[in-house]
């Protein structure tokens, strides 16, 4: 659907400013990403690796881009490849150290909220012990699949709203004050 629109746009100008056409890339740009996915794709072939195949497919549109339409058809369509790409898994267990991360800071933000609420507690790693009951800051609670959600939503309005680079960071920062705002309230409450 990005794609599709960012298409429209490029040709409807291209179009006003004059006849373009697609001008495909010198063949020393394209060739290289094609041999990557190429031998990603041997290697997912070989590991039985989906997140392999993933990557060398998502490699293989990027020299198709560049092939077909160069530079120009690469700009065009980045937004819509962005968003492709943020369904490729975190590689070599960072999403573990995100969740772990995520946790830390959840369990220290709602201890200070808690605190704020005047609410007796002790914090013990991941857990934090109440006088009734011990609440264990889970994997749950760290939100980290609201979190690539919404930070994938959060790409795609900012591309299909056709935002700057500033304004979409901001608007990536923004999101994430509110997933840990919406953890520390789920904790909390």
């Amino acid at each position: 659907m990005l794609g599709k629109q960012r298409w429209s746009d490029a040709t409807q100008a291209a179009a006003v400013a004059g006849p373009r056409r697609l001008r495909p890339a010198k063949v020393f740009v394209w060739f290289p990403l094609l041999l990557i996915s190429l031998s990603l794709l041997g290697a997912a072939t070989y590991m039985r690796s989906p997140w392999l195949a993933m990557a060398s497919a998502l490699i293989t549109c990027l020299a198709l881009v560049l092939a077909i339409g160069g530079t120009w058809l690469l700009r065009t369509l980045f937004p819509a490849w962005l968003l492709a790409a943020m369904a490729l898994p975190l590689p070599s267990n960072l999403d573990v150290r995100l969740i772990t991360s995520l946790r830390e800071v959840t369990t220290r933000f709602s201890s200070l909220a808690l605190d704020e609420f005047g609410i007796l507690h002790l914090v013990s790693g991941n857990v934090v012990e109440l006088p009734e009951r011990s609440l264990f800051i889970a994997d749950a609670c760290t939100g980290i699949h609201s979190l690539f959600v919404l930070v994938t939503c959060a790409l795609f309005v900012g591309f299909w709203m056709r935002r700057g680079v500033i304004h979409i960071i901001t608007l990536l920062l923004v999101t994430v004050g509110i997933v840990l705002v919406e953890n520390v309230t789920r904790v909390v409450g």
